[in-house]
């Protein structure tokens, strides 16, 4: 997988991408950035922090309980002090991103059935164009009835 992730982190790198929420169009390839925030500079740092921030907390709060009392574990406060040292904004940000990943579905979708509209609108136009050019075209050939 990490292989597969190569040229688009160096495309990246090349071009000096950080906007994570895109594609990226180099002659006529497309290449995704959606979860490569963790393997850019930025994107890494912050990751670390991150998890750095809430180990620590989740870390005090344990050795706070131990020191208060060696057989009760409340893992309520420590889910709190995981959520309070950025679990919450890592949360935000995923929703945010759920969000405008949602809309820009929705928009190809819409934009999908448009063409499919136009497409079938344009068949059911010829379609009919060959069937008025049937019609008024003469029937040839010789013919003879027979009385039976």
């Amino acid at each position: 997988m990490k292989q597969d992730n190569k040229p688009t982190l160096k495309l990246m790198m090349s071009k000096g991408i950080t906007d994570l929420h895109n594609t990226i169009d180099d002659d006529s390839e497309q290449y995704c950035t959606r979860g490569l925030e963790c393997c850019i500079l930025e994107g890494a740092s912050a990751r670390k922090t991150n998890r750095w921030n809430a180990s620590l907390a989740v870390f005090k709060e344990q050795l706070k309980q131990r020191r208060q009392s060696k057989e009760v574990r409340d893992m309520e406060s420590i889910a709190r002090a995981y959520t309070l040292a950025g679990g919450e904004d890592s949360r935000r940000v995923a929703y945010e991103v759920g969000l405008s990943d949602e809309e820009q579905v929705r928009s190809m979708l819409a934009s999908q059935r448009q063409m499919t509209i136009s497409t079938n609108n344009q068949i059911q136009q010829e379609l009919n164009r060959q069937q008025q050019q049937q019609q008024q075209q003469p029937i040839s050939g010789s013919y003879s009835f027979v009385n039976q």
